[in-house]
């Protein structure tokens, strides 16, 4: 087993784009989920790590991030070999330190 992935025991953070595809993951969040940064990046995060029974409150939650909102709380996941587990997780806008502020996407923290 990897270093990194030392039974989930570190926090994994992922970056997620105003289209909602994955623009950036460490090394626990690969170790967690089982996608290298070349698969899952660039793909829909709901479709990527969540269940398609748990698609609709997935969509909620990183809808109501996308509108400035934090959510925190357990949530169930996939892994890339179908395993369904949960996670603790923290969503938060990520803003643009341009002059405007602007919302660029949101980061992701989350432990097993």
């Amino acid at each position: 087993m990897p270093w990194s992935c030392s039974r989930w025991g570190r926090p994994c953070t992922s970056l997620t784009s105003r289209g909602r595809s994955s623009t950036g993951t460490d090394a626990p969040s690969i170790c967690m989920a089982g996608y290298p940064a070349s698969e899952a990046v660039g793909r829909n995060v709901a479709e990527l790590l969540v269940h398609a029974d748990d698609i609709g409150p997935a969509t909620s939650i990183i809808g109501s991030t996308f509108t400035g909102r934090c959510w925190r709380g357990k949530f169930p996941v996939r892994n890339k070999s179908g395993e369904r587990f949960s996670i603790l997780t923290n969503g938060t806008p990520l803003y643009d330190d341009d002059d405007d502020g602007t919302m660029i996407g949101l980061v992701c923290l989350s432990l097993r």
